[in-house]
């Protein structure tokens, strides 16, 4: 996978190699085979630090926690293409026609013809790795863009940049595959980030004063120092110093404008127009709290808040929430959604507290406060209780109001503060889950739709992701007898790409909306104008699947998954599916519907007390069965479960565990059991 990290900042930095340090740890779980970075500092010295391990171990004994400077570009690796040596690290810094230094994730799939393109033409390439590859192929074009202009204006920055911007847009028409990059030229300290195909994340901030410009492959790494986002689509660069950037395209790509509905062509190398929103996560959200000493630990329990807001949606809010609301009426609420939404969705953080501090000060919240605190008296201990806050705060403005209340708090104005949040988040979360209701009924009635034609449905998707729509396929089959064909991409390219037609349903799943398979696969469904109804369900909603490929999106609502094994967003996909089946049972009048979505409700409750009534079960579970070698997870009808089993043994234990139906383990697998099994 590896991801890459960038930043200039505006002056001198002493804590350079200390930032660094935070951004590639933030990365590890992208790659542990090697890390490394190079940092320049204001006199133009680059100090080059990279090796084999884990960024956890190398910050501290590459000395990368002790460089000052004023750039960074940064990488971990997960290796694909070359072995896992100090040559195949990244960053590279090349000086064969001119000198730059770069780094990129993902992988360039001709690397071998480049490799010989390079070498033919002169250059030194000292590795087999395909990030080489993309810095020299940069290089050459750089070199070749600035050999068409005298020598005294080849150092001017502003022709270095229109030169640098020619070369990528050269290089990415050469260059196959999927990949973001950063690259920088040390003249003029300008950098760019390259989105083509992977991830890739761009903010604007301060660093105690030090202002920067960051880009990261990881959006909580990028949250960790900023909440100011920089607008990045797929086939998209952006140029950036210490303040000023300017973003492009990087080849001839469609934007759709979700709100309208409007589509906009960009040609390569057009400059577009991208604004700077402040990012609705919080970084609070991303951290490791107590009692918890793993991630996976706490992603784990997590799941109980996830699912619970998720029922809630599926019901027009949580029963706390519309609680509140039906208080809050008498006093009046019209409107209070579209001032979340003012309040939450302005461009600058000090308009937000202006208009959140009118709102809290005005006679309307006056009138609520005295409803809410007459009917509920014990909400004003309950709503500083951070189980309430991560439980019953549930829009999409939650992170925003909640940053607001903080900011603005003081002793007599603390609780009115958090109650004006929370009124703002109720009204807004009513909102928000009439149009997930809407969503919902457009794609049962999709589903049934292509059900009743006879048309296929398909979900596609990798990894938990495929095993909770395995889930979702057995809960359709089952509870609305509907079939869906769940996929993996290959898989689908393989069996069914050439066989599509009108009337088919594709449903793209993915936790990050990022999937790069799922994302090609969705395109060129496109390309095909059948018509075919494309859907995402995903939790990263300002994804590429949910904002620009999809012709709508469900969102899970989990929050942002932080470790690496999936853990929370597997739980609320297959709560999402259980209740999109119910739904589409329910349109066709199926017995025994009713007391599904009923007794749904009932589910966090229980996943809670499953988990408080069998940790010390798994804890004498865990002991017997973590040092052996190889284990089998057997299953009857929902194998599904006991593959996702297995994945997560696979990815935290690290050694060989296969989940199958039990009736195939007779088939071969059994043959292999012995003392270690």
């Amino acid at each position: 996978m590896c991801g890459v990290i960038g930043m200039v900042c505006r002056r001198h930095n002493k804590d350079m190699g200390v930032i660094a340090s935070r951004l590639l740890r933030s990365l590890e779980y992208r790659g542990y085979d090697s890390t490394g970075v190079a940092c320049q500092d204001d006199q133009g010295r680059i100090f080059l630090r990279k090796d084999v391990g884990a960024p956890s171990a190398l910050v501290k004994t590459l000395g990368i926690e002790d460089l000052e400077g004023r750039i960074i570009c940064g990488q971990v690796r997960w290796a694909t293409f070359g072995a896992v040596t100090r040559e195949n690290s990244q960053p590279h810094e090349v000086r064969c026609k001119t000198h730059i230094y770069g780094a990129h994730n993902g992988n360039v799939t001709n690397t071998v013809e480049v490799k010989d393109f390079l070498v033919r033409r002169g250059h030194t390439v000292v590795s087999d790795n395909d990030g080489e590859m993309l810095v020299h192929a940069i290089e050459h074009h750089f070199a070749l863009e600035l050999g068409r202009h005298e020598s005294a204006r080849q150092a001017d920055p502003l022709t270095r940049r229109e030169c640098m911007r020619a070369a990528i847009l050269e290089a990415s028409r050469f260059l196959e595959g999927s990949y973001a990059a950063v690259i920088v030229d040390p003249a003029t300290g300008w950098s760019w980030g390259i989105k083509s195909g992977s991830s890739l994340y761009a903010g604007v901030g301060a660093y105690e004063g030090n202002e920067f410009v960051l880009v990261s492959s990881d959006l909580t790494a990028v949250l960790n120092f900023t909440k100011n986002l920089i607008q990045l689509y797929e086939d998209e660069f952006v140029e950036y110093n210490d303040s000023e950037f300017a973003v492009f395209s990087l080849r001839e790509h469609k934007v759709r404008t979700r709100q309208t509905g409007a589509v906009k062509v960009y040609a390569a190398g057009e400059r577009i127009e991208a604004p700077v929103t402040r990012s609705k996560l919080r970084v609070e959200d991303t951290g490791l709290r107590k009692p918890f000493e793993y991630y996976m630990h706490q992603e784990i329990y997590a799941s109980v808040d996830g699912t619970y807001k998720l029922s809630g949606l599926f019901e027009g809010g949580t029963p706390f929430n519309k609680e509140l609301l039906r208080v809050a009426c008498g006093a009046g609420i019209d409107g209070l959604h579209e001032a979340a939404a003012r309040i939450a969705s302005a461009q600058e953080f000090k308009e937000s507290m202006k208009e959140f501090a009118a709102f809290r000060d005005s006679q309307i919240f006056e009138k609520l406060r005295e409803a809410v605190n007459q009917a509920l008296p014990a909400f004003k201990q309950d709503v500083f209780r951070k189980e309430f806050i991560a439980r019953e705060f549930v829009s999409k403005h939650a992170p925003v109001l909640l940053d607001l209340a903080e900011e603005l708090k003081s002793p007599d104005m603390k609780y009115r503060n958090m109650l004006a949040a929370k009124l703002l988040d109720a009204a807004a979360g009513r909102a928000e889950a009439a149009k997930f209701l809407k969503h919902a009924e457009d794609f049962t009635g999709a589903v049934l739709g292509a059900w009743r034609e006879r048309a296929r449905i398909y979900t596609i998707s990798c990894g938990t992701s495929f095993h909770a729509s395995k889930t979702a396929s057995l809960f359709f089959n089952e509870i609305a007898g509907i079939d869906i064909i769940p996929l993996l991409p290959g898989n689908f390219r393989g069996q069914y790409a050439k066989s599509l037609r009108t009337g088919d349903v594709l449903v793209g799943i993915s936790q990050s909306g990022e999937t790069k398979d799922l994302i090609d696969i969705f395109n060129d469904v496109e390309r095909l104008g059948l018509g075919i109804r494309k859907i995402a369900v995903v939790n990263n909603e300002n994804s590429t699947l949910g904002q620009e490929k999809s012709d709508f999106y469900l969102p899970i609502m989990c929050g942002p998954e932080i470790s690496v094994p999936a853990t929370k967003s597997y739980m609320s996909q297959v709560m999402l599916f259980y209740h999109l089946a119910i739904m589409a049972a329910e349109k066709r009048d199926l017995p025994g519907a009713r007391a599904r979505r009923d007794s749904a409700a009932r589910i966090p409750a229980l996943i809670a007390e499953t988990l408080r009534t069998t940790e010390e079960k798994i804890d004498k579970l865990a002991e017997l069965l973590f040092l052996r070698p190889s284990m089998h997870i057997l299953a009857t009808r929902i194998s599904s479960v006991a593959e996702e089993g297995a994945l997560k043994i696979r990815e935290t234990v690290l050694n060989h565990t296969q989940g199958i139906e039990a009736s195939e383990f007779k088939h071969g697998p059994n043959t292999i059991l012995g003392i270690n099994s």
